[in-house]
């Protein structure tokens, strides 16, 4: 059982681009947004902005390197909402910055029911980010904290 999990998820693709683009489509999925949908939409913000999947390699190594509890790079990848979440985050400030409005609001609503998170798509999020459960992450419009 396990095999078939770590095949569909790691090991069929050929980086971590097609990985995450797997692994968002399947979390974000539902009745009116099927995966196949999502994934297009993934695939294309990451042809457009490959950053993105660099952004999403520099967490994966500071959720590895910060998290005792984590002994494996894929283990973000395959298992933590918080680096699902900021992942899923990326592709809305794409869409946001594309100013595709059809899917800016779906996908906003569709993130904040799957992760239980709310990041305003607008919002400017760097690198080397380690969202984990223990964390409350805030950031205010004003700069503040």
């Amino acid at each position: 059982m396990l095999a078939s999990f770590y095949h569909a998820t790691l090991l069929k693709h050929e980086n971590l681009g097609s990985a995450l683009s797997y692994m968002l489509a399947n979390k974000l999925a539902s009745p009116i947004m099927p995966a196949i949908a999502i994934r297009e939409v993934v695939e294309e913000a990451y042809a457009a902005d490959p950053e993105m999947i660099a952004s999403a390699a520099c967490d994966i190594q500071a959720v590895r390197t910060r998290d005792p509890a984590v002994d494996k790079y894929s283990t973000p990848l395959l298992y933590l909402k918080g680096f699902h979440a900021l992942q899923a985050y990326r592709i809305g400030h794409w869409l946001w910055n594309q100013g595709v409005g059809r899917w800016r609001s779906s996908c906003k609503i569709r993130f904040s029911v799957s992760f239980q998170v709310d990041i305003h798509p607008a919002a400017k999020i760097g690198r080397g980010i380690h969202a984990g459960p223990r964390h409350r992450h805030r950031r205010r419009r004003n700069g503040g904290d």
